[in-house]
This record gives structure tokens, C-alpha cells and sequence, in this order.
């Protein structure tokens, strides 16, 4: 999934905008090569879009599986032969739902070009007529905009569902591993010890990365700060960097890996 989703971030190379009481998405790669029809256009931003969150499912039930392997292996069950393709459609599952979430309340949407129109006018050149956009926008005459509070509410809470799932896991995870560290032997509670530190930091980078920076984003908009007027497409950035830092951790973490990356390393 995450690297499905760094693919599509250099294809698409979407962009994103801040200012004032709302935020835009929007790419201009296919509105300038004039390749695809608007609806192909707006097709192709959706999926990006709906990615993002299919991936965020997916870490998340990478922690379910790490949590089962660790308190019973009878429940890797579910996660052998064909049950695999359970949790693969779990994750497809949400991005269609936050697909259908966005696009039926915020793209398109009129008020939305309107408020926007002129601004990517200024700062990109665009005439955001051509643009796949996707466009929320709080308030309509300082009154709340009902469209954008449906859009936000939904795609934060389906973003919490996974970080639920992750955080969840992770405490048990934490327990499981101190209750029986006497059990092991001083080689494996060392082991034992760079899991739980590899797992800390897993949770801290998708924290950091994915779900915080994102909060911003979505909630700036409801407070209407005339100051805000940025790009925010460096957010993106650190979506896509999260697969290459979870294996980094893994790697740099665990003593038996760093030990083979280093004889890797050394030119005989």
C-alpha cells in the first residue's frame, strides 16, 4: 500500500493549499498535458486521495497481526491462505469510504472554486476551471457550511479508527512483552528489549508523520485565521516517507539486522 501510494505522489504530484477558512486539493500534472478528460482527472486524485487512507488501514492492521503474533499464534489464522484478502479488502474498504465521504460533499464544489478561484489564480497561475479540485471551505457568510463539517467529520473518523486500532495494539503489545520478559534469557530479553523500542518508535512515526500533521489541515479552516495563507503540500511529503522509516526503524533498531546491514557494508 505505501509504496502504491508513493507512486501515485509522484505521478500525481498533488498540491495543497490553506488559506483562511479553507484548504484545497488539487493536481495540475494532467490539466497542463491536457492527456485525460476532467472526470479521468478527477478519477485519478480520488484514488491518490482515497490511498492515503487505504494505507493508513493497512498500518494499522500491521499492528494487528504483530499484536496476534504475540499472544497466540492460532490467531495468525486469520491472516493465513485466503483470509488473507480479508484485510486487504478491509483496507480498500476505507479509502472507498473515504472516497465517497470526499467527493460527495467537497469536490467540485461551487462556493468552494469560487472561494479559491482567484487565489490559485495568484499563486499558481492556474485557472482552477481546468483543475480537479477538491475544496473545503467552512464558513459561507461567517455561517457554517454543513458540506464541510460532514466531509471533515467523516474523514477524521475514519483516520481515528485506525489510529484507535494502532494505539490499542501497541498498548497490549507493551504489557505482553513485560509481563514475560523474566521468562527469557538474557540474549532474548535483550531481543526482546529492541522490539519494544522498534515498536515505540513505530508508534511515535505514524503519529508524527501522518496523523498529526493532518489535523491542521482539516481543523484550521473551522477557526477561520485570516493569517493563514499557505502552501501545505510538504504534508504529503511526510505521508510518503513513512514506508521508508518504518523498515529503517526496524532495521537500525533490532541488533541482528544492523549486524547483517553492516557486513553488508564491509568491502572484504
Amino acid at each position: 500500500m505505501g509504496i502504491v501510494f508513493t507512486f501515485l505522489d509522484l505521478v500525481i504530484q498533488p498540491t495543497m493549499y490553506s488559506y483562511h477558512a479553507g484548504f484545497t486539493y488539487f493536481s495540475e500534472t494532467f490539466s497542463h498535458k491536457k492527456i485525460f478528460s476532467k472526470n479521468i482527472q478527477y478519477l485519478i486524485c480520488s484514488s491518490y486521495s482515497a490511498m492515503h487512507c487505504s494505507t493508513m488501514a493497512f498500518i494499522a492492521v500491521q499492528f494487528l497481526f504483530r499484536y496476534w503474533a504475540l499472544i497466540s499464534s492460532e490467531k495468525l489464522r486469520w491472516f493465513d491462505g485466503y483470509r488473507l484478502y480479508i484485510w486487504v479488502g478491509y483496507s480498500i474498504l476505507m479509502g472507498v469510504l473515504w472516497d465517497i465521504a470526499a467527493s460527495s460533499t467537497v469536490a467540485n464544489d461551487e462556493f468552494g472554486i469560487d472561494y479559491f478561484r482567484d487565489k490559485l489564480s495568484e499563486v499558481y497561475a492556474s485557472n482552477i476551471d481546468d483543475l480537479p479540485v477538491y475544496t473545503v471551505v467552512a464558513y459561507e457568510n461567517e455561517k457554517l457550511r454543513i458540506n464541510a463539517l460532514i466531509c471533515t467529520v467523516c474523514l477524521l473518523s475514519l483516520l481515528f479508527i485506525q489510529y484507535a486500532i494502532v494505539i490499542f495494539c501497541a498498548i497490549r503489545m507493551k504489557m505482553v512483552i513485560k509481563e514475560n520478559l523474566p521468562k527469557f534469557s538474557k540474549s532474548q530479553r535483550k531481543l526482546q528489549k529492541q522490539f519494544y523500542i522498534a515498536l515505540m518508535i513505530q508508534i511515535s512515526a505514524p503519529s508524527l508523520i501522518i496523523h498529526f500533521p493532518i489535523l491542521p489541515l482539516f481543523l484550521l479552516p473551522f477557526f477561520n485565521f485570516q493569517s493563514v495563507d499557505l502552501e501545505t503540500s510538504f504534508l504529503i511529503s511526510t505521508f510518503s516517507a513513512y514506508p521508508l522509516i518504518d523498515t529503517l526503524i526496524i532495521l537500525l533498531v533490532i541488533g541482528e539486522y544492523k549486524e547483517a546491514i553492516r557486513n553488508m557494508l564491509i568491502v572484504p
